[in-house]
């Protein structure tokens, strides 16, 4: 029955996995209880628990394994169960109690030794790295773990631990490399028929194409992955899928449909007791009302995301919340406020490493400062947006840094040919400008009007828009 389980599970079928493993626990019970049934529920309890939603239900079940294996002396069970309570308090955010069971674990395999055992113990030590903001040390972790794997012949350790290092290239704006890291992990899931990992694959895919701008083919991958998890019926690959395709509809300018996608998200988050997720999904939720013109709703839902990522723990989130409380503060006038908090959130990014929103902080920051005239330090922050999302190769931060550089360079034509850059940069990527931004956007176009003739904005604008993506990407149009 356990050989069973573990089928069902190396094929992304988790429910099953867990209905053979509790057929297993329920046999097991139902005998007398010799040493050798009691390793039996010991095992099953153990598989029990891998298979369980990481909400903290598996923990108690972990802790009960870990109780007979104990009594047993089996020393790598022992291991195997406090590998599994360290993993679960990752997820529910009890760092200092994860790291110590894991390295317990750890010690364990080691002397056992016992490679596999090694390597999964590493890679939860490499999340618990990553998710403290240390991408560095999981880095390193994840590559001590991809080694381990391989040396033990885990095709599906293998793929697990490619994934995670994928995490850190996204992180640190290498793109490129993350693509071939996460195809490599694709691939292998395929080869074992693992439909979870297959569905996650594709999710990350569809993420690393739409921080690149590429809508369609980020829906694409991402679709693929939800159709698997529903499927599955894996509610948080569902939760974080729904979200990023929500994520993309707001860029795309469907903010009903953002909304119905965001808050499906909200709803399988809640379900499945992850606060972390769901907190993140309130802060796009309150994005998509931002965009929309709705600045109430949207400093609503920010505070409470606020509130909600400082008891998470979770700077990026912290960061996020800050940013978006600093647009609403610009839009309502309190350039003071918005200071500060775009500020604070660059700071966090910063702290964080994720090149993409150090970019999209230095963007507002330009924007912000054109607004309080200071539009020579307003140059120098599109700028440098502008050189970040290039090295990202990001087409969507690529355009919003060249609309904030037109408006920092003031009513010239080359301020009007940054804009038809830009202007074509929207039309290829279906991003129209949202309603919160047109109103800043008809001032800078009326201050055009007004330094320049309608013959020498339109050859400017024609001639920006005509640039191909390879010379924005580059050097094109060459900045003042």
């Amino acid at each position: 029955m356990c050989a069973l389980a573990r089928f069902w599970y190396l094929h992304g079928y988790w429910s099953e996995g867990r209905d053979w493993l509790r057929l297993a626990l329920a046999s097991s019970t139902a005998a007398p209880t010799p040493e050798d049934l009691r390793r039996a529920r010991a095992r099953a309890l153990a598989g029990l628990a891998w298979l369980m939603d990481e909400n903290g239900e598996d923990n108690p079940v972990y802790q009960e394994s870990f109780r007979l294996y104990r009594e047993l002396d089996d020393r790598a069970g022992m291991a195997f169960a406090l590998r599994g309570m360290g993993a679960t308090l990752v997820n529910q955010g009890e760092p200092e109690q994860a790291r110590q069971y894991l390295n317990e674990a750890l010690e364990l395999f080691r002397a056992l030794p016992d490679l596999w055992g090694i390597a999964v113990a590493q890679y939860n030590l490499g999340w618990l790295s990553y998710y403290r903001d240390d991408s560095d040390s999981a880095a390193a972790t994840w590559a001590e773990s991809l080694q381990a794997f391989r040396q033990s012949g885990d095709r599906w350790g293998i793929a697990l631990a490619l994934g995670s290092l994928s995490y850190v290239d996204r992180l640190r704006g290498d793109y490129a490399h993350a693509v071939v890291l996460t195809q490599e992990s694709l691939d292998r899931f395929r080869e074992i028929g693992d439909k979870a990992g297959i569905a996650t694959s594709l999710s990350r895919l569809g993420n690393v194409a739409f921080r690149r701008g590429d809508y369609r083919q980020a829906v694409a991958l991402i679709e693929e992955g939800i159709a698997l998890q529903r499927e599955l019926g894996e509610q948080g690959g569902l939760a974080s899928a729904c979200s990023l395709l929500g994520q993309i509809a707001i860029y795309q300018g469907e903010n009903d449909r953002a909304k119905a996608w965001l808050e499906e998200s909200l709803v399988l988050s809640r379900e499945a007791s992850d606060s972390i997720s769901a907190a993140y999904t309130t802060g796009h939720l309150a994005l998509a009302n931002y965009n929309a013109g709705d600045l109430d709703r949207a400093a609503t839902l920010w505070q409470e995301n606020l509130a909600q990522q400082r008891a998470n723990n979770e700077r990026l989130g912290t960061g996020l919340a800050l940013n978006g409380l600093g647009l609403v503060a610009w839009r309502r006038g309190d350039l003071e406020a918005a200071q500060a908090q775009l500020e604070e959130s660059l700071r966090l990014f910063k702290e964080v490493g994720d090149k993409r929103y150090i970019a999209i902080a230095h963007n507002h920051l330009g924007r912000l400062a054109h607004e309080r005239g200071d539009d020579l330090r307003a140059v120098a922050w599109c700028r440098a947006a502008l050189d970040m999302f290039r090295e990202l190769g990001d087409r969507q931060g690529l355009m919003e840094s060249l609309e904030g550089l037109s408006a920092a360079i003031g009513p010239t034509t080359q301020a009007a040919r940054l804009l038809g850059a830009a202007d074509g940069l929207r039309a290829m990527l279906g991003a129209p400008r949202p309603p919160v931004e047109r109103a800043s956007y008809a001032r800078d176009l009326t201050a055009l009007r007004q330094a320049l003739s309608a013959n020498a904005i339109e050859a400017a604008w024609r001639e920006g828009q005509a640039l191909p993506l390879e010379q924005l990407m580059t050097n094109q149009p060459p900045l003042p």
